[in-house]
């Protein structure tokens, strides 16, 4: 368990990926040009993974992509009453995880988590 503090910025040449080093491993995320995503275990086999590309500052600015659809899912839920894509449920049990986290690494105590 750790926590993480992170910013971006555009500052002329852009850099979109991430690599987040681990004690098990790494996951690379957007920094190989055929996957999007890629988990490289310590003791295990390499994964690999594609995704939907990601949405550069040029797209967005030159109008190719406006948005990644997740606010206009939300919208529409709302207006047509339709079930979000994006279940408000399980992001509440997600985002309590995130809570109870930061909450020991504050506190340095074991947070317990319910999932009401």
């Amino acid at each position: 368990m750790g926590t993480m503090q992170v910013s971006w910025t555009f500052n002329a040449c852009e850099e979109n990926s991430t690599r987040i080093y681990g004690t098990k491993g790494v996951l690379r995320l957007y920094d190989d040009p055929r996957f999007s995503l890629i988990h490289e275990p310590k003791d295990g086999e390499v994964q690999q993974y594609r995704f939907r590309g990601l949405t550069s500052n040029e797209e967005q600015k030159a109008g190719k992509r406006e948005n990644t659809g997740v606010i206009n899912a939300f919208v529409d839920s709302i207006i047509t009453g339709k079930r979000s894509p994006i279940d408000a449920e399980e992001a509440l049990k997600a985002m309590r995880v995130i809570f109870a986290a930061l909450e020991s690494a504050q506190t340095g105590r074991r947070i317990m988590v319910h999932h009401d």
